[in-house]
């Protein structure tokens, strides 16, 4: 052995990192950063000083589609545009309304059934460009004519209506065949939910004596704390009407998608402020992936009794929904449908992650 080599100790040899898991963590680090838009110490072309800091936000600004834009766009449309469209319905239904005086019945009123198809001949009604099958049990003559009650068995539906006995113009919803044999008509009913409440509406138009059909356009929407059996006996009074359980159970569901709309914007904004800042790309996918997790309606590791709430809320939500798309038509129906979408795609998630479980 030469006397300038040093002797090797074999009690202070130090560990090495092989190739390959340096590599494998550099490569990791690499994937977590473009994945959170986070800043890597093993990448130099990612470390960012506050000197250049105010470049890189007039430089991400002066962009079209930055990612915060992005985010924030996709949030408006994924989340702000159906919560807008549940708190017009909400507003409709939750206002008390009267029922129309005419067609309000005394509670000692006589029924009548004989001759029903004669005295009352509608068969069937067209709202908003659906048909509904109208079936009369009974009538009754009071004073200011003839009142007759009507049922839709498959939706739960009861009210009354009354013809006119003059031929007039007929609404703008009727054929053209039914311009010379058309009669005045004024109707309401309620609509069972699934809670103990019924939504409300009224229209007026026109019978047309060709098919017996009636065309109508609604006048006025609400709820009324009544269903069942006690739905069915109602005759209607001329005081205001209003549903606390529709009040109470919709004013929690606008308030809690409120609250997670709220902390979506934020972790959306946030979010898209670090990847500008790094000058990482957002594709669209990528927005409303992170968009519609961030607006989970139950959080991770939630109960069943919470979602089990939470598909209650959501029904209502489609019950009313529903019930806006048959009472208008043209463009407010069809944005209608972006709300009753959100309620559905919920509904199934709840469902799913129920199942799951």
């Amino acid at each position: 052995m030469a006397e300038n080599e040093a002797p090797i100790e074999m009690g202070k040899v130090k560990p090495s990192k092989s190739t390959t898991s340096a590599n494998r963590y550099i490569i990791s680090g690499r994937k977590r950063s473009s994945v959170y838009c986070m800043d890597s110490e093993e990448s130099p072309s990612r470390t960012i000083s506050r000197v250049n800091q105010e470049t890189l936000d007039e430089e991400g600004g002066a962009k079209l589609f930055t990612a915060k834009r992005m985010l924030v766009v996709v949030w408006m449309c994924v989340g702000l545009v159906p919560l807008l469209l549940q708190a017009r319905s909400y507003l409709k239904f939750v206002t008390p309304h009267k029922i129309l005086q005419e067609l309000v019945v005394p509670a000692a009123a006589t029924k009548h059934t004989a001759d029903m198809e004669t005295l009352c001949p509608m068969e069937g009604l067209v709202i908003a460009g659906a048909w509904w099958n109208v079936g009369v049990t009974h009538y009754y003559e009071l004073e200011q004519g003839r009142v007759c009650h009507f049922v839709v068995p498959q939706y739960n539906i009861h009210g009354n209506y009354m013809l006119g006995t003059e031929l007039i113009a007929p609404s703008e919803t009727s054929p053209a065949s039914c311009s010379e044999n058309s009669y005045f008509l004024e109707y309401y009913f309620y609509h069972g939910s699934i809670g103990y409440y019924a939504f409300y509406e009224e229209a007026i138009g026109t019978l047309c004596a060709n098919d017996n059909i009636g065309y109508v356009l609604v006048q006025g929407l609400g709820t009324y704390d009544s269903n069942g059996a006690n739905l069915a006996q109602d005759f209607g009074d001329t005081t205001y009407r209003r549903s606390y359980w529709y009040g109470l159970f919709g004013s929690a569901w606008i308030l809690y998608r409120s609250i997670l709309l709220r902390r979506s914007y934020i972790s959306c904004k946030r979010y898209g402020l670090r990847c500008d800042r790094l000058q990482e790309p957002m594709r669209f996918k990528d927005s409303v992936v992170f968009v519609q997790e961030s607006m989970r309606l139950s959080a991770h590791g939630a109960r069943n009794y919470h979602r089990a709430a939470l598909v209650y809320l959501l029904v209502e939500g489609l019950m009313s929904d529903l019930f806006m798309l048959i009472a208008q038509d043209g463009v407010f129906a069809k944005v209608q449908y972006i709300s009753l979408g959100y309620n559905l795609s919920g509904c199934y998630r709840c469902c799913l992650r129920w199942w799951r479980l």
